[in-house]
């Protein structure tokens, strides 16, 4: 449970209850129009603000120049936030009858969104509780460069139907090595996932150099990098194989250079298998995840092959992230455009049986030609046409050291902050 207090600028009070706690709640402001805010925080927690007026809430590019502890992981102790309201508003004067509302989110259960500024070695990691309140629009290119923007998805405790009913059009039945078998799932805690997949921009400043093909610019999707360079080797019961190793990695890997820009305070990874198809459906039991389920529609959400050949097929390339309709959630590119790597062995789905927090098998099932285990990459790209771009198809991936420039990856992190 998140704790809030909503103060009168006149007043001062205090918020019992669970912890995180906020105790000794100040504000007023100042003859120079600068508005103080201190608290003394219980337990470390995410902590974030809101200002209103004679009952009214501010908008939040109302409230922009502000600083000290606030949309960000604060330790326990006294605090003080400031806000220059004069240089945020036309009138920006006084505040008339003032209030703040603090909210502490416990580490274990964050607000909406998370964005890495990537750019910033330190002090980069910021929350917001809203669309609203976020610092630039969901769909600026800031959030395709020098910022990571990831979205919570609530999944926890969340029943639902994986793979594809026997009508669905170009599914794989349950003789195929890529079988789809439609089962119940229910997985068992929250997760955050990048809005977009990781762009070129993104991989540079995280890692120091550009990969892979971008035909349309930086703001396209990296790709090319294998599993084992995203996460070290995962040959069946090597050092960083999953499920057998959990979510260690390589110290040199793309995934720890990631969670090194967090200070450590964030474990990203890939997504299982699961949790990339219940992120790309968000809610929806439609195969592209859109009520329109005829060929052509796929090109409303996907880069694929349906597309003129010089945008999709044989001819094709990589796109920009996010120039096409989102899923349900707020999810872009989550068909095609590259095929998105997912931690599973690849495994046929033919059980129609429920279960719970699956991870695929411990080793590898299907190999390619070359008897290599198979990594599984989920969503397709744009060379495939819209068999392969459905929320269930299971027919992309390669073995752990091959990267494809069909291939990118788009960022699971855990709901738990520490």
């Amino acid at each position: 449970m998140k704790k809030t207090l909503l103060l009168s600028a006149s007043l001062a009070a205090a918020y019992v209850g669970a912890m995180p706690e906020i105790t000794n709640l100040t504000m007023n402001q100042n003859a120079d129009r600068i508005v103080t805010v201190a608290y003394h925080l219980s337990e470390p927690a995410i902590v974030t603000m809101e200002f209103y007026t004679n009952g009214v809430k501010l908008a939040n590019a109302a409230v922009r120049t502000v600083e000290g502890e606030i949309n960000k992981l604060v330790s326990a102790g006294d605090k003080t936030i400031r806000w220059w309201p004069y240089k945020d508003t036309e009138n920006g004067a006084k505040v008339p009858n003032g209030e703040v509302k603090i909210t502490a989110w416990p580490t274990n259960s964050p607000p909406l969104f998370m964005v890495l500024n990537l750019s910033a070695n330190t002090d980069n990691l910021r929350f917001y509780p809203s669309e609203e309140a976020l610092p630039f629009a969901v769909t600026d290119d800031a959030f395709k460069t020098d910022y990571l923007l990831m979205k919570r998805v609530y999944a926890a405790g969340r029943e639902w139907r994986m793979g594809s009913p026997s009508t669905e059009a170009d599914r794989e039945g349950s003789t195929s090595v890529l079988a789809e078998e439609a089962h119940l799932v229910t997985l068992t805690e929250d997760y955050y996932m990048g809005v977009y997949e990781v762009t070129e921009r993104q991989y540079y400043l995280v890692v120091g150099s550009y990969i892979g093909t971008y035909a349309d610019g930086v703001l396209c999707p990296a790709n090319s990098m294998s599993p084992n360079t995203l996460r070290g080797t995962m040959t069946a019961g090597g050092d960083y194989d999953w499920p057998l190793k959990g979510h260690a990695v390589h110290s040199n890997s793309i995934i720890q250079k990631f969670r090194n820009k967090t200070g450590g305070h964030v474990l990203f990874d890939l997504p299982t298998e699961a949790q990339w198809e219940y992120m790309a459906r968000a809610g929806s039991p439609f195969r592209f995840g859109i009520p329109d389920e005829s060929a052509s529609a796929s090109t409303n959400v996907a880069w694929n092959s349906n597309w003129p050949n010089n945008q999709g097929g044989q001819n094709g390339h990589v796109h920009v992230v996010g120039l096409l309709q989102p899923n349900n959630w707020g999810f872009y590119d989550t068909l095609g455009n590259v095929g998105e790597w997912c931690l599973d062995w690849q495994a046929p789905i033919n059980s129609s049986a429920s279960v719970t927090d699956p991870v695929g098998p411990d080793s590898f099932v299907n190999l390619d030609n070359n008897g290599k285990g198979i990594r599984v990459a989920r969503g397709s790209g744009y060379y495939w046409n819209q068999k392969y771009t459905r929320c269930a198809a299971r027919s992309m991936g390669w073995a752990p050291d091959q990267g494809r420039n069909n291939h990118g990856f788009r960022l699971w992190a855990s709901a738990t902050i520490k």
